[in-house]
Formats: structure tokens, C-alpha cells, sequence
């Protein structure tokens, strides 16, 4: 194999490498690992977080998910985190349960997300959230009302459709 040369294109809070292999020329995104959580209240509905995403100019519907960049904190201690931030939910540790961890950029990214399910024992409440930056509500949603949504294109996060996809068919 030929000796792999790396070229930093940008740096930012993503960094855009090009690299030479073989007398070709990739660019290769580099972007920190992160984690998300399914979580399902006792009513088996799916807790989603509504969020602006800027490379849509749009808000979607997500389950709540962040970046693995805080040192010293491990992926569960980031999953609690995120979900105490994003959605007021306190979860435990031991109630969390790993589901999977996957590449969803393969061809540019070798970055991982890490997917953990958590189930609560109480039914969760819909609410609008003025205190977060990025999460403006999140909603509690049925089996089939997430599978309309997925249906109706409403839906396209692959870490949500493959959290959603991985527990219904388990």
C-alpha cells in the first residue's frame, strides 16, 4: 500500500482533511464520536427533541443525541447529560442499555455514533423548552404516530430511524 499523506483543508469545529492514497485524492470529514438515546416512557412512547439544524434551515425531530467531547466522561455519562439538557429526563446509569454503534458517513467520516435505549416508568410529558439553545420542544410519540412521520418523510435522521427500527424489531 502506498504511504497514506493527509493535508488539512479546514479546521473548525469539523475538520476537512484532504488525503492522497494511491494517486488519488479523498476528502476525508473529521468529526468527534457521539452518542444517543431511545427513550420510551411507560405508555411505550418515544421521547423525540425538536432542534433547528442549520444545514437544512429547518427543525427536525430527533431522539436526543450529542458529542462525545467533554474529557473524562464516558459515552453513558454524555447520554445522561444530553438528556437531562435536552429533554429535563434524569436517567441512572444501570438504566441505561446499549443498543449499537455505527458509522453513518462510511465513505467520508469514520466517525461512530453509540445508540443506548433507556425505558422510564412514569409517562412523559410534551413541552416547549426556552432554557436550551439548540432544543425548542420535545414530544412524546406513539409507535404509529412515529411510523406516519417515518411514512410520510417527515422523519429522515438515521440515528432515530435506526433506534426506532433496531428496539421495535428486537
Amino acid at each position: 500500500m502506498e504511504m497514506i499523506k493527509d493535508k488539512i483543508i479546514y479546521k473548525g469545529w469539523l475538520t476537512l482533511k484532504e488525503r492522497l492514497l494511491n494517486k488519488r485524492r479523498y476528502e476525508i470529514l473529521v468529526k468527534k464520536d457521539a452518542v444517543a438515546a431511545l427513550a420510551e416512557d411507560k405508555e411505550e412512547r418515544i421521547l423525540l427533541v425538536k432542534q433547528f439544524r442549520p444545514a437544512l434551515l429547518r427543525e427536525t425531530w430527533e431522539i436526543p443525541a450529542g458529542v462525545m467531547d467533554k474529557a473524562g466522561l464516558d459515552e453513558k455519562a454524555i447520554v445522561i447529560e444530553e438528556l437531562s439538557e435536552e429533554a429535563n429526563l434524569e436517567v441512572a446509569e444501570n438504566q441505561l442499555d446499549f443498543l449499537i454503534s455505527f458509522m453513518p458517513e462510511m465513505g467520508i467520516s469514520n466517525s461512530k455514533i453509540h445508540l443506548y435505549y433507556t425505558k422510564i416508568n412514569y409517562t412523559g410529558t410534551d413541552k416547549t423548552i426556552t432554557d436550551d439553545l439548540d432544543v425548542t420542544a420535545i414530544k412524546w410519540f406513539s409507535h404509529k404516530d412515529l411510523e406516519e412521520e417515518i411514512a410520510q418523510g417527515n422523519l429522515l435522521d438515521i440515528k432515530t430511524l435506526l433506534a426506532y427500527y433496531y428496539i421495535k424489531n428486537k
